[in-house]
């Protein structure tokens, strides 16, 4: 009797349950707000790249450069106004127009030093051609040239001058438009997806249709040569939802009525091999939206993972008749085998150490 109480153990070979289910394009909400019921965030990938492209198209261009200075007055306290179209020129002697008449505050003094007013606008080059670009710093004003104001009203480059051509210049033409915008939503918006795919955090699942997608290409490129880079701006717009809060959802859905106990020991296999789609089929995702509608459809298996812990300590010390009736207060146990040494034990043992629980 003693030896076998000291080699006495019970194998239990249990069946876990195991249902497959379909899902046909069944619709669920997803929202930012944290205590939803399905939970999102939202992953936004910027792009800037410059393509490689042989311009096809050319044209005679005779553009002026442009610019921004800020004009000043340390002439006066009251207001000077510079009409539109006033000439300046710059310590090389090349002439600009003022794009619109402009009012100059007066100076003020702080502690006897002069604070000049001042006031930005554009200008543009009174020539054509790339000879204009470049980094000009300080301007005077033509109109002011031998009076007292030539020195005290003047004026500071804000930006560079740009712009300015005067040549055979190449230029994007509907062919190569249709090329770099064929790149841009393909292969650089697959390149966006596997960046974003590969930042996913623990816990949340990306579906590759769950997002939106925008490009820019710049048309207004020329070139004094065909070959040359045009710049392609893009940003992806990426809906990743909360594995969690889908799962429950849709176990909810498939198998309502659980108890929290039960649904603790389900596993819900395939959630990323679904197919995913919006329920407004022109959904547009920015960085404003909260909420989306999508449909799921496909296949999905769950699998019951029976607490084995908690079945040893309801197991211990019952009598072999009433162990059926502990397997069946569990859902996820399909079917469960006993197996007791020795044979002739009509009790569990009082020890969970010699409870083997094999889970299949």
């Amino acid at each position: 009797y003693l030896g076998s109480n000291f080699f006495e153990k019970t194998n239990i070979i249990i069946i876990a349950k195991h249902q497959s289910f379909t899902l046909e394009n069944k619709e669920f909400k997803a929202s930012k707000e944290v205590d939803s019921p399905i939970y999102f965030e939202l992953m936004i990938i910027p792009s800037e790249s410059y393509e490689k492209v042989v311009l096809t198209e050319s044209q005679d261009v005779s553009i002026k450069a442009k610019g921004t200075v800020t004009f000043y007055n340390e002439y006066s306290t009251k207001a000077q106004t510079i009409s539109i179209n006033s000439f300046i020129s710059d310590s090389a002697g090349k002439t600009y127009k003022t794009n619109k008449a402009i009012s100059i505050p007066g100076y003020k003094t702080q502690n006897g030093k002069i604070i000049p007013g001042q006031v930005g606008v554009g200008v543009t080059a009174f020539l054509s051609g790339s000879s204009y670009n470049g980094n000009p710093t300080d301007f005077t004003i033509n109109a002011f040239k031998n009076t007292p104001k030539f020195k005290k009203i003047y004026a500071k480059a804000k930006t560079p001058m740009t712009g300015g051509a005067e040549s055979l210049t190449y230029k994007l033409g509907t062919e190569d438009k249709g090329k770099l915008e064929s790149y841009a939503s393909s292969a650089l918006k697959n390149t966006l997806l596997k960046k974003v795919s590969a930042q996913i955090p623990n816990g949340y699942i990306l579906y590759p249709s769950a997002t939106s997608y925008t490009y820019e290409v710049d048309q207004t490129i020329l070139s004094p040569t065909p070959n040359t880079r045009v710049k392609i701006t893009g940003t992806l717009f990426a809906v990743i939802i909360d594995r969690d809060g889908l799962s429950r959802s849709i176990t909810n859905e498939l198998l309502p009525g659980l108890t929290d106990s039960e649904y603790r020991e389900i596993e819900v296999k395939g959630l990323e091999n679904l197919a995913f789609d919006f329920v407004n089929p022109n959904e547009s995702i920015t960085k404003d939206t909260t909420e989306v509608k999508f449909r799921l459809k496909g296949t999905l298996d769950a699998v019951w993972h029976p607490d084995v812990e908690a079945l040893k300590r309801a197991l211990v010390s019952i009598p072999k008749s009433k162990v059926q009736e502990v397997f069946s207060r569990d859902k996820g146990i399909l079917d469960a085998h006993v197996k007791m040494f020795p044979i002739w034990q009509s009790y569990l043992p009082a020890d969970t150490s010699k409870l083997h629980v094999i889970v299949k």
